[in-house]
């Protein structure tokens, strides 16, 4: 993958059940034989799935809204702003309340 820029208004939405998928990239780098990039937008009471673990490191970056994020047990807040760090093979699931806006993830 070459350096690049990706624009919000340019990145194609595809429709999921929980709520919209916008596939930015999913390429080798240099120093990564994978590196991949996407933006969840969830339902307010939506859960991307159930809790799983990861065969990688996963990083999100709250965007807008507040999503719950459960990691080694604790259910965490995570605002606006705020970033999720996950390690490889951790227990973790994410959802929203049925009360909160839209959150979207990067």
């Amino acid at each position: 993958m070459h350096s690049s820029v990706f624009n919000w208004s340019s990145l194609k939405v595809e429709p999921t059940k929980m709520g919209e998928r916008r596939g930015v990239f999913d390429a080798p780098t240099p120093a990564l034989e994978e590196l991949e990039m996407h933006i969840t937008t969830l339902n307010p009471g939506e859960s991307p799935h159930p809790p799983h673990r990861h065969a990688a490191e996963e990083l999100m970056i709250i965007k807008e809204g507040t999503l719950e994020a459960l990691q080694g047990g604790q259910t965490n807040i995570v605002e606006a702003g705020g970033i999720i760090s996950r390690r490889r093979t951790s227990c973790t699931a994410c959802a929203t309340s049925a009360r909160t806006a839209r959150p979207t993830m990067c």
